[in-house]
């Protein structure tokens, strides 16, 4: 609130009149956030002095604060077979992110903060790293942090189904193999061929199923 003068504001003193002058804070140091007020009063050769004058800036060298869970895609999912996948983000005191497929950010903008984003995914199949990095109005600017989901947009290969000719109990031993470079591999057995009531589970071999 301005004032008739500048008490209650520390280091004061009395200096020739310019029109630019700067000051250092005593204060200044690593991880801080607070707000600063100045003061200033001017004076003729007689010694009449006008009222004060009051300004704020904010002195911020603290980092935005990242959360337990920076960056989060796709839902948490381990794989996902698609080319934009959503990520949750979390951090306070951000203004701004960025988000890159690069740890070093190359070519990647700042955006406005956002508890949500869209993120491209690499058009090959494999681990995908996200990285995401965020800083202030100050320009304070935390270390990156990631997290990954594996694409896969391929079909298992070599798969085959061998058993028995004849049966004579309720369950036949069936032979199965199939590869997937990205996981496991998963199937559904059924005698149907619209595999109606059928679960996927993991593939084992051998494997018993149960007959109707």
């Amino acid at each position: 609130t301005n004032g008739s003068d500048c008490s209650g504001v520390s280091g004061q003193s009395v200096e020739p009149y310019v029109s630019n002058t700067s000051k250092t804070y005593s204060g200044a140091g690593a991880n801080k956030e607070e707000t600063l007020r100045s003061c200033v009063m001017v004076s003729d050769k007689a010694g009449n002095w006008s009222s004060a004058s009051f300004d704020t800036i904010s002195y911020d060298t603290q980092a935005p604060v990242v959360g337990g869970a920076p960056l989060v895609l796709a839902g948490n999912a381990d794989v996902t077979t698609a080319t934009v996948v959503q990520a949750a983000i979390n951090a306070s005191g951000a203004s701004e992110m960025q988000l890159s497929l690069d740890s070093g950010f190359a070519g990647a903008a700042w955006v406005a903060y956002s508890g949500a984003a869209t993120v491209n995914l690499p058009c090959v199949d494999g681990t995908a790293t996200v990285y995401v990095r965020f800083r202030d109005g100050a320009g304070n600017t935390t270390l990156g942090s990631s997290d990954t989901v594996i694409v896969d947009r391929s079909a298992p290969v070599g798969l085959s189904l061998s058993g028995p000719s004849a049966v004579s109990g309720s369950t036949v031993s069936l032979s199965l193999t199939g590869t997937d470079a990205n996981g496991p591999v998963q199937v559904r057995l059924s005698e149907s061929p619209s595999f109606t009531a059928a679960t996927w589970t993991d593939l084992l071999s051998p494997h018993s199923f149960p007959l109707s």
